[in-house]
């Protein structure tokens, strides 16, 4: 998508570009994983600043289709704390055309990885199709797949969220989800309803994480913005608490995505075990708060060499 972004102290609006899924993919690229993007580029006056920024990340765009139509915009403000204000215009956009076609048995022959999320499934009823299928067929060919809940209201109901995730939770391996998708998660495992107040506890995380595994997720990942994150994994039965470098936040924008790619990329292309692979995310991510945009705000992979030296590894 088109991103334009307005510092807190300006009255203009940067251009860039983003997207919660790109950005994992470039951050991974950034680890020194090779990664691959697939969507629809609709054919108008952003298509070739698109493309051209989205090659300029490493990230092969192979998948990606120019067709007729707009690409969806967004607008970002940050206010003095570093957090964001959306304003979405991506309905009837070229993305949310995606389809079950869009992604072939050459796109998965090609994958050792599937990850997506669900603002993709919210695009449209053919876009929640095409990520149920694609997950599916993953799993039958025996990929790892990913997938971050990333509940947006805006997009789409809680109801349809949850039946959606519902269809999806036993093809998924890796699941990754904010503290404000808990409710969601709990209601999409049977565990209790969307709405109302959730206590969030150690225990309650604990408890949610454990109720996952027993659906055949392998590794859960609750995100807590600055407090980190809570990490369960399966094989070793452990649950352990990840935490972040002590920062100032500028722009808080792909910090969960940043987190997602950097977490991937150490545990397909590295090998890393799931407690590294977190304290290797904890790190990237806190390096993405510190700057302004979301693919614009990526760190290098030395930086995050230098902020992982800093993270006490877990006992």
């Amino acid at each position: 998508m088109v991103e334009f972004y307005r510092h807190p102290d300006a009255e203009d609006f940067h251009t860039s570009f983003g997207g919660d899924t790109f950005t994992t993919a470039a951050m991974a690229a950034r680890m020194g994983a090779s990664s691959g993007y697939g969507t629809l580029l609709g054919e108008d006056i952003f298509t070739d600043f698109l493309f051209n920024r989205m090659s300029a990340t490493g990230v092969d765009l192979g998948g990606c289709k120019k067709v007729p139509g707009a690409n969806g915009i967004y607008f970002i403000t940050v206010d003095a704390k570093g957090e964001r204000s959306f304003q979405y215009y991506r309905s009837g956009s070229a993305a949310s055309r995606l389809a079950s076609q869009d992604f072939t048995d050459a796109d998965l022959a090609a994958s050792r990885l599937i990850y997506t999320s669900g603002i993709t499934s919210a695009l449209s009823g053919s876009s929640a199709a095409l990520v149920t299928s694609m997950l599916t067929r993953a799993r039958a060919k025996q990929r790892l797949t990913a997938y971050d809940l990333n509940f947006r209201a805006r997009l789409w109901s809680a109801d349809d969220c949850i039946s959606h995730f519902r269809g999806l939770i036993d093809q998924v391996k890796i699941l990754f989800l904010s503290e404000d998708d808990i409710p969601i998660l709990t209601a999409s495992l049977g565990q209790g309803s969307a709405a109302g107040n959730h206590q969030i506890s150690q225990a309650s995380i604990a408890n949610l994480i454990q109720h996952c595994w027993s659906r055949g997720l392998a590794e859960v990942i609750v995100r807590l913005g600055p407090r980190c994150a809570w990490v369960g994994d399966k094989t070793s039965g452990q649950i352990f608490h990840q935490a972040s470098l002590p920062v100032q936040a500028v722009d808080t924008t792909g910090a969960g995505d940043t987190f997602n790619g950097t977490y991937l990329a150490c545990r397909i292309k590295h090998q890393r075990s799931v407690q590294d692979s977190a304290r290797w995310a904890a790190a990237a991510a806190a390096l993405q708060v510190t700057r302004s945009g979301s693919v614009a705000g990526l760190p290098t992979l030395k930086e995050v060499e230098e902020a992982y030296r800093l993270l006490q590894p877990h006992p």
